[in-house]
């Protein structure tokens, strides 16, 4: 409930910092695709910076994110626009249950993401999919191939080791 700039000054080592993550990408070579995902990365102080990094090590970088940040115009929706449009990013709006972003409000933050030429997708994070449909059937206005299916993980490993791989770096 902090704010990030107040928690990352009194503790830096919670916080990925831009220099750990290109040692991390160098000592990898070059990524086919890097996701920032789990918490919600665009509250990052320095997300701006890590996306930099990102684009440069990979060929595709995407964002996870709720998309709660597009619905307001801020200078810090500002500056993660900018960094987002700088890294090519894909933004992937998180539309489930556990997110708890409306219709009209997700309808909102995609035509943001548009206006500014950001490719995105949105993601139903749910058990099956006969759910999805049920979620999918809420928003005809997202193309279908916009909108893809996240099985809601069903174990504490698939929280921490999804299907693609995670690297970790201290820090």
């Amino acid at each position: 409930k902090r704010d990030p700039r107040e928690l990352q000054a009194a503790q830096p080592n919670l916080f990925l910092n831009e220099t750990k993550l290109a040692n991390a990408f160098q000592r990898l070579g070059e990524l086919k695709q890097v996701a920032f995902r789990g918490g919600e990365p665009s509250l990052h102080p320095d997300f701006g910076n890590l996306l930099r990094v990102a684009s440069q090590s990979a060929i595709e970088v995407i964002v996870e994110t709720h998309g709660r940040w597009l619905l307001k115009d801020s200078e810090q929706r500002r500056i993660l626009i900018e960094a987002l449009q700088q890294a090519s990013a894909v933004v992937k709006i998180s539309f489930d249950p556990m997110h708890g972003l409306s219709t009209s409000q997700l309808l909102t933050a995609t035509r943001v993401l548009d206006q500014h030429s950001i490719s995105w997708l949105v993601a139903i994070t749910v058990e099956d999919q006969a759910r999805f449909a049920e979620i999918r059937i809420l928003i005809p206005e997202v193309p279908a191939d916009q909108t893809v299916f996240q099985a809601l993980a069903s174990t504490d490993d698939g929280l921490i080791r999804p299907e693609f791989g995670v690297v970790h770096v201290d820090g």
